[in-house]
């Protein structure tokens, strides 16, 4: 069988869930079908949740988040020039003052992983557009 690219794989089922919603069925599901095989390739470790602890607005605390969320922090700290710590503090810091409270600080931090996440890759698309 031919070695499929994530793209073109994602591509595919994409489309093949659009059909079936337009039809109103569930889109056919078979082992190691046509899916991208992201979640069988990574190391299981990053799944692994962590407990790192910091000081937040001068109070210690501890935040459990999975180490992939860790390692993406890490990446999003280095790049700002400061400490996993600085960063997170700054960001529950920037929260408080936008929204008044936080009232799931650790899913705030995933999605600010998400998002950045996101960001980088449109990024890298407009940088080097498919052909």
């Amino acid at each position: 069988m031919p070695s499929v690219g994530i793209n073109e794989s994602w591509s595919r089922a994409t489309k093949a869930w659009a059909t079936c919603a337009r039809i109103g069925v569930a889109p056919p599901r078979k082992p190691g079908g046509d899916m991208c095989k992201l979640l069988a390739r990574q190391d299981p470790r990053r799944f692994t949740q962590t407990s790192r602890s910091l000081r937040i607005s001068g109070q210690s605390t501890s935040i459990r988040l999975e180490t992939a969320f860790w390692e993406i922090l890490d990446v999003i700290a280095a790049g700002e020039g400061m400490s996993v710590s600085r960063l997170v503090a700054s960001l529950y810091d920037e929260a408080i003052d936008l929204h008044g409270e936080v009232a799931n600080f650790a899913s705030l931090l995933r999605t600010i992983c998400l998002i950045y996440q996101g960001e980088r890759a449109e990024m890298a698309i407009r940088r080097h557009p498919p052909a």
